[in-house]
């Protein structure tokens, strides 16, 4: 299996939950949690304690099970959700108590062009909700629409820059290919 980095399961992660919760509604629903993803996945995003209770920005990008409650809980995964604040949100701390991570060697055949998750939501009265994800806009064989982009790169630059920095921004990105130069973008970009 191709090796990736922590950060693509956490969006194959956060793709599987969003439909999850979508379904599910109220999360409060939920009795129990179960991710299952490669060898890979557990050991780099699952495997250890810490996972649980991220105390910075790059233990939670690299918590399976933060990144899955967040996004359940707020709707996607965005600079914001790594806040302090929301890294010790009470919430989400006894919602990830819910939550295991496992791995299934089985995994490791290519399902898609993306590593796959398997998300099991366990709800009060019986029922189980099962989804996988292994293939989502932003991989091979599959590109994002303009509108997905638009959305991503809005979502990081989100309160760092002015809205007009970052749609003068996007146009000048839509057009590069029939710009004179890049001069236009790069100061764009370029730090405040």
């Amino acid at each position: 299996m191709k090796a990736y980095p922590v950060v693509v399961y956490a969006q194959t992660a956060v793709a599987a939950s969003l439909v999850i919760a979508r379904e599910v509604g109220d999360l409060d629903r939920i009795l129990r949690l179960e991710i299952v993803t490669t060898v890979q996945g557990y050991v780099s995003a699952g495997r250890d304690a810490e996972k649980w209770t991220p105390q910075n920005r790059d233990t939670a990008d690299h918590s399976l099970p933060y990144v899955v409650a967040r996004a359940m809980f707020d709707g996607d995964i965005d600079n914001a959700s790594y806040a302090p604040e929301k890294l010790r949100d009470p919430r989400i701390l006894a919602f990830m108590r819910k939550i295991t991570v496992a791995q299934d060697p089985a995994m490791a055949a290519p399902r898609g062009a993306a590593p796959p998750i398997r998300i099991s939501a366990d709800l009060v009265g019986g029922r189980r909700i099962t989804r996988e994800v292994s293939a989502m806009p932003g991989f091979a064989g599959q590109a994002m629409s303009r509108a997905d982009i638009e959305r991503k790169f809005r979502s990081n630059v989100g309160k760092r820059w002015p809205s007009e920095r970052t749609e003068s921004t996007l146009r000048s990105l839509w057009t590069l290919d029939t710009a004179g130069d890049a001069r236009g973008l790069l100061a764009n970009l370029r730090s405040a």
